[in-house]
C-alpha cells in the first residue's frame, strides 16, 4: 500500500494517475489533479485523471478537507473504476475549483463506473459537477455499487447550480444490477439538481435502488433547483427498479423538474413513498412542469404506484400512451402528506390518456388502497379512447 498525497499532477500526455492490474490498498488524497497550483485553472491530463483498472481497497480522498483531490479540467473522466471492485472515492471536487463554486470541468463524465467485475465501490460525499456529460454513471454491467452522500450539478454548498451538462446520475446497461443511489439516513442523501438532463436516469437496468435523494431542490429541500428534464427517468428494458420504498427515510423529493417529477417508460418497477411536486416536508409546492408521475407507453406495465404526495404539478399521476395493467394505490394527490390541505396539481389529480391505456387500477378494494384525490382541477380524467 501506498500514499498519493499533497501533489500537482496535469498536462500529462495519458491519465493522471492510474493504479492498475492488481494494485492495492492505495490512498490519494489532497491533490490538484488536472488544474494549476491554484486548483482554478485548468491545465488538465490529457486522459483520466484518476484511472483505476481491476484493483481493489483503494481510496481516493477522504473524511476530511486535506484528504480532498481536485479532479478537475482532465481530457477524459475525472475518476475511472474500471473492472475494479472494493475501492471508495470519497470527499473529492470532480468537475469544480478548489473552491467548489465554479466549473473546470472534465470533458467527459465525473465519475464513472464501468463493466461487469465492477462492484461493491462507495462513491460518497463527493461534489460532481460542471463536467461535460454526466455526473456519476454507472454502466456495462457495474453492479452492486453504493452512491450516496454527494453534491451532483450544485455548488460545494448546495445552494446554486453548477450543472453536468447531461444527467446527474446515469446507471446503464443489463447487467447493470443491485446499485443504490442514496440512503435513508439525511448523511446518505444525494443532492442531484441543476443538471442539464435528467436528475436520475435508468436505462436498461435492473434492481437499482434510489432512496432519500433531493432530486429538483436546493440542499434545504425547500426551493427549485431543478433539473432540465425529469427529476427520475426509467425508460429501456428497465425492470424492478424501486423509486423510494416504504419506511421514513426512504422517499425522494423529486420536485422542481424541467419536465416532470418520475417518469417511466418500462414494465415492473415501484415508485413507492415519494414526494412529488412538494418540498421535502410534503408541506409546500415546488412544481415539476406536465406529469409529477407518468407511466408513459405500451412497455410501461405491471408497475406500481403507492404511498406517494403527487401534488403541486400541472397533473398529478398520468398513465398515458399505451400504458396498460399497472397500479396506482394508496397516494396523496393533491393534498400535503396528511392528505388534509389542499396542494392542488393544477390540471388534473390522475390522468388517463390515448387508445390502448387499459386495465390499470386506480385504487384498491383492500383496507388503505384507496388514493385520496383532492384540491385538483380534475380529481381522474379519461380521455382519448382509454379504456
Amino acid at each position: 500500500s501506498n500514499t498519493i498525497s499533497n501533489n500537482l499532477i496535469s498536462g500529462n500526455v495519458g491519465p493522471g494517475v492510474i493504479l492498475s492490474q492488481g494494485a492495492h490498498d492505495n490512498t490519494i488524497a489532497g491533490n490538484l489533479i488536472g488544474t494549476d497550483v491554484t486548483g482554478t485553472v485548468d491545465l488538465g491530463n490529457d486522459n483520466d485523471g484518476v484511472l483505476i483498472n481491476a484493483s481493489s481497497g483503494n481510496t481516493i480522498g477522504g473524511p476530511t478537507a486535506a484528504d480532498r483531490n481536485v479532479i478537475s479540467g482532465n481530457s477524459n473522466t475525472g475518476v475511472t473504476l474500471y473492472e475494479a471492485s472494493g475501492n471508495s472515492v470519497i470527499g473529492n471536487y470532480v468537475g469544480t475549483d478548489a473552491g467548489g463554486t465554479n466549473a473546470v470541468g472534465n470533458t467527459y463524465d465525473g465519475i464513472r463506473v464501468i463493466l461487469t467485475s465492477t462492484s461493491s465501490n462507495t462513491i460518497a460525499n463527493n461534489l460532481v459537477s460542471g463536467n461535460g456529460q454526466i455526473g456519476v454513471t454507472l454502466r456495462g454491467g457495474a453492479h452492486d455499487n453504493t452512491v450516496v452522500g454527494n453534491l451532483i450539478g450544485t455548488n460545494h454548498l448546495g445552494n446554486l447550480p453548477l450543472p453536468n451538462a447531461q444527467s446527474g446520475v446515469v446507471v446503464h446497461g443489463t447487467a447493470s444490477t443491485g446499485n443504490t443511489i442514496g440512503g435513508a439516513t439525511p448523511s446518505d442523501r444525494n443532492l442531484i439538481s441543476g443538471n442539464g438532463d435528467s436528475g436520475v436516469e435508468i436505462y436498461d437496468a435492473s434492481g437499482t435502488t434510489v432512496l432519500g435523494n433531493l432530486i429538483g431542490v436546493d440542499i434545504t429541500g425547500t426551493a427549485a433547483m431543478g433539473n432540465a428534464s425529469r427529476g427520475v427517468f426509467v425508460w429501456g428494458a428497465s425492470s424492478g427498479n424501486t423509486i423510494g420504498g416504504p419506511n421514513p427515510g426512504d422517499g425522494n423529493t423529486v420536485s422542481g423538474n424541467g419536465a416532470g417529477g418520475i417518469h417511466v417508460t418500462s414494465g415492473s418497477n415501484l415508485v413507492e413513498g415519494n414526494f412529488v411536486g412538494t418540498d421535502i416536508n410534503g408541506t409546500s409546492a415546488i412544481t415539476s412542469a406536465y406529469y409529477g408521475i407518468a407511466l408513459i407507453g405500451t412497455a410501461s406495465t405491471n408497475n406500481v404506484v403507492r404511498g406517494n404526495v403527487a401534488s403541486g404539478n400541472a397533473n398529478g399521476v398520468a398513465l398515458v400512451g399505451g400504458a396498460q395493467t399497472n397500479q396506482v394505490h394508496s397516494n396523496f394527490i393533491g393534498t400535503d402528506f396528511t392528505g388534509t390541505v389542499a396542494i392542488g396539481n393544477s390540471q388534473s389529480g390522475v390522468h388517463v390518456q390515448d387508445a390502448g391505456t387499459q386495465l390499470n387500477q386506480i385504487g384498491g378494494l383492500l383496507a388503505g388502497q384507496g388514493n385520496v384525490i383532492s384540491g385538483n382541477q380534475d380529481g381522474i380524467r379519461l380521455t382519448g379512447n382509454c379504456t
